[in-house]
């Protein structure tokens, strides 16, 4: 997650307001590390600008 935080400029905060609101993150065991599918990140903040 933190690659994708500095490559696209995101906090943490914002992402974990993006997974609440349907970004799908991969989490392999419980409090552990989280991953993050960069095309379905950008899938995720395509839908968000055009309002869905």
């Amino acid at each position: 997650m933190s690659e994708t935080r500095e490559k696209y400029g995101i906090s943490r905060s914002t992402i974990d307001r993006y997974r609440k609101k349907g970004l799908k993150v991969g989490q392999p065991t419980r409090n552990g590390q989280i991953f993050i599918d960069e095309a379905e990140l950008q899938n995720f903040l395509k839908n968000v600008k055009n309002g869905r």
